[in-house]
């Protein structure tokens, strides 16, 4: 064999690199790597070739031989963090950027990938404090900036990072990252509730960069929020034409038919996914899930059927046609379709949950509780598990539902004081019920929700900024504050362990708007804490016998079988807050008056940083 020109054949890999020939550098490195040389500069640019293949393992393990080598090299450094990103591994990452900003010292490729890896882990002080850094070295970066606003954007300062996205637009940069600074402005503006201002910048978003996932969701999003409801489902849909299975993106759009009275186009959009993707079950147990929410279980039962048959084993296609079935009255079915999947799936928690409530619907608590306890062996906080498991207490006359469900001291009124400048909460609902009343007057109840005879809100109450909405979510925050602060310490409660250091996020908020017969049916939600907060309620409710329009708890969905089994009633008051641990059941006793009864619920979940 002819003696290897290595020295030759890595610029040949790098001018190949450089031109985007990944396959010529390919070339060019296996005949350094193939004849026995370990070459660390090959091995490094191996690695690079693996990276631009999209196949991160196998550059990590070439990095990683590098590193050995040669453990402070920084670009190899940086790379091997690039490889860990790409795996989702942002912890690991972090600490390879580290070091290579060890080895050499604003490194700016590095800090930023520092900085975006941090921003994933939910660090984002130190993140933006290495955005603001890089700008004071090199005021025209446009990365750092479109960095630095999202980061902004993220800890809900959103004024500031306008003002540094806009400037950033007359920066030098590539499209992508032009398409970049443009949606996180638009973000910032929309944050802040100036739709018509943030519409621009999303739709120049998706002219630099047609599938660009976020700037088209947010586009969608705004024309919804405008109540433009052709121009919104048409942004859903060419959303869902580059990401067919985008599942919250398929709901979203099909809420929007459903409140525009687009009745017609319902669930389309799961017909045309599964014929983009003719293999894929997905479209068809999401439309079967659809279906089961519209009180159609047939059709839901015949979509799950065609999952099943493209993918045998296919967990949620397996649980959603054991509900239909239960929907149909075809219990029996149920429970033996059940009982055979159970080997495809024996150690999942959704699976064994959806069995014990199949299981308490034929009237099996003992099995049910076997099932339920094995669902919360394996997933502490899964909300419907726990909920069931109360179920199952329940039905056997078992002492522990009380210590799981505490409705006495887990269920918490608070009735706020007046936010600041406001010298009663009547005042203060004088302008919040306007303003809620604009965002109901062009809403409807969701399909996918519990409400009935009801409106409710599309915007997020807690998400979106108004000067009215910020000041309830101040109280309703020092409110979370005292009621975490009262839980005991507790490291096996499913509802107390997740308290830790008390620090929460909100996961949802929204408003909801009902009179004459409107309630809501009973229901659990997936968080940690949940709640009612009142800002109308109808003068009947006063009334302490009848309890027309109070919130009850402990009574499950009617198709579970336990009639009348409220544990606890609260009564409504305007200016009263209501707290709980999610997975308590919960709804309304519908009343019967032409008031109004308004609301502002939320779930609140623990805030963890990964």
């Amino acid at each position: 064999m002819p003696d290897l020109d290595i020295a030759k054949l890595l610029s040949e890999a790098v001018t190949r690199l450089n031109d985007d020939e990944i396959g010529g550098a390919e070339a060019s490195l296996r005949a350094v790597l193939d004849g026995g040389s370990a070459v660390p500069q090959a091995q490094m640019l191996m690695g690079v070739v693996r990276l631009r293949q999209k196949r991160p393992k196998d550059a990590e393990i070439m990095f990683r031989k590098v590193v050995t080598q040669q453990p402070d090299q920084p670009a190899t450094l940086y790379y091997l963090g690039n490889a860990l990103r790409d795996q989702g591994d942002h912890a690991a990452a972090v600490t390879s950027y580290r070091k290579a900003l060890l080895a050499r010292p604003a490194y700016q490729d590095a800090e930023l990938a520092l900085a975006a890896s941090l921003r994933s882990l939910g660090e984002l002080e130190e993140a933006k404090a290495i955005y603001r850094r890089i700008m004071a070295r090199a005021p025209q970066s446009a990365e750092a900036a479109s960095g630095l606003g999202a980061v902004l954007n993220e800890l809900g300062e959103h004024a500031q990072a306008e003002k540094i996205l806009a400037a950033a637009l007359k920066f030098s940069a590539p499209s992508d990252l032009i398409a970049e600074i443009e949606n996180n402005l638009g973000i910032a503006k929309m944050s802040e509730r100036r739709f018509t201002e943030a519409l621009p910048h999303f739709e120049r978003a998706v002219a630099l960069v047609p599938n660009h996932p976020g700037a088209a969701k947010n586009r969608a999003r705004v024309l919804d929020y405008l109540n433009q409801p052709v121009r919104a489902a048409d942004a859903y849909r060419r959303v869902l034409a580059n990401a067919p299975l985008d599942l919250n993106t398929h709901l979203l759009l099909n809420e929007l038919l459903h409140r525009s009275g687009q009745t017609a186009e319902m669930l389309r959009s799961y017909d045309e996914a599964g014929r983009t993707l003719p293999s894929s079950p997905v479209p068809h147990v999401a439309k079967g899930d659809q279906l089961l929410l519209m009180e159609r279980p047939a059709e839901a039962a015949e979509c799950y059927r065609r999952a099943l048959r493209l993918k045998p084993d296919h967990l949620a296609a397996h649980i959603g046609l054991g509900r239909a079935l239960n929907a149909l009255g075809e219990t029996e079915d149920a429970l033996k379709g059940l009982e055979a999947a159970q080997k495809i799936f024996p150690n999942d928690p959704d699976f064994d949950t959806a069995f014990a409530y199949a299981l308490i619907r034929a009237g099996d608590a003992g099995k049910a509780l076997k099932f339920a306890d094995r669902a919360i062996a394996m997933a502490p906080s899964h909300q419907a598990a726990l909920a069931v498991l109360g179920l199952c207490y329940r039905a056997k006359g078992d002492g522990r539902e009380e210590a799981l469900n505490r409705y006495d001291s887990f269920v918490q009124v608070f009735d706020l004081e007046p936010p600041a400048g406001y010298d009663s909460m009547a005042s203060f609902h004088d302008g919040l019920r306007v303003h809620l009343d604009d965002l109901h007057g062009r809403s409807k109840e969701f399909f996918s929700q519990t409400l009935r005879g009801g409106t409710r809100t599309v915007e997020d109450i807690f998400e979106l900024h108004h000067p009215l909405r910020d000041l309830l979510k101040q109280r309703i925050t020092e409110a979370i504050g005292r009621y975490i602060g009262t839980m005991p310490e507790s490291s096996d409660h499913p509802f107390l362990s997740r308290r830790q250091s008390g620090v929460f996020r909100f996961s949802g908020s929204w408003s909801s708007r009902m009179s004459g017969g409107g309630h809501h049916v009973n229901h659990i939600h997936n968080g940690w804490i949940s709640s009612v907060y009142y800002v109308d309620v109808p003068r009947i409710a006063a009334d302490t016998n009848s309890h027309q329009g109070w919130l009850k708890f402990g009574e499950p969905s009617t198709d579970l079988g336990f009639r009348d089994a409220a544990r606890r009633l609260v009564q409504p008051k305007p200016g009263r807050l209501v707290l709980f641990p999610s997975y308590l059941w919960h709804g309304t006793v519908p009343f019967h008056s032409d008031e109004t009864r308004m609301t502002i619920a939320f779930d609140a979940v623990p805030f963890s940083k990964s």
